[in-house]
């Protein structure tokens, strides 16, 4: 549990909580991120009040069933990439046909690692991401082991006052694409 510079390796694709990939129908202009969500085409950025065109929250919803069609088409599958019509079909968690378990058919399909390198991203492909972290528990700022009937181990014992840190990097260049920080502002209430 303790270490100078803690770290754990695993593809992002396969790990994070829910990811959304929508393919845009060309590729886009430079511009700021903010700039291009308010673009027509665009998905709408999730926040929890929605949007004007929502009655609800929006929220991501898991959904890479993008990746695996062809560049130049939006219904024909790319049959080089290792999925068929079921596997598509198992990953689309949004619209009529959604999976209501997409999130675990994306993981189970990416944790190979030969799936995961014949799926390319584009400049056209708007991922979307939620993070959560099933060990950490931020109220009671402890680490809980699965499996093990809510084993609990106390952070607020080992911890130095040090934000806590995830890095999004490429594994081979360490080149860091975003980092997720968190501050503990008061251990006392």
């Amino acid at each position: 549990l303790y270490a100078d510079e803690p770290w754990a390796f695993s593809p992002l694709i396969g790990t994070m909580y829910r990811i959304n990939v929508q393919r845009l129908p060309q590729d886009p202009e430079p511009s700021s991120a903010e700039d291009l969500f308010k673009l027509t085409g665009w998905p709408t950025f999730p926040t929890p009040e929605g949007n004007e065109d929502m009655k609800e929250a929006q929220y991501v919803q898991d959904d890479t069933s993008a990746l695996f069609y062809l560049p130049s088409s939006s219904s024909e599958i790319d049959e080089s990439l290792g999925a068929d019509v079921g596997t598509v079909h198992n990953l689309r968690g949004t619209g009529s046909e959604a999976n209501p378990h997409a999130e675990k058919a994306r993981a189970n399909f990416f944790h190979s690692e030969e799936h995961r390198k014949k799926v390319k991203f584009t400049a056209r492909d708007v991922v979307t991401a939620d993070f959560a972290n099933g060990f950490l528990d931020f109220n009671d700022l402890a680490v809980i082991l699965p499996y093990t009937a809510g084993m609990k181990f106390d952070l607020k014992r080992m911890w130095d006052g040090r934000p806590v840190r995830y890095f999004c990097k490429n594994k081979s260049t360490g080149q860091v694409y975003f980092v997720i920080e968190f501050n503990i502002m008061d251990l006392n209430n």
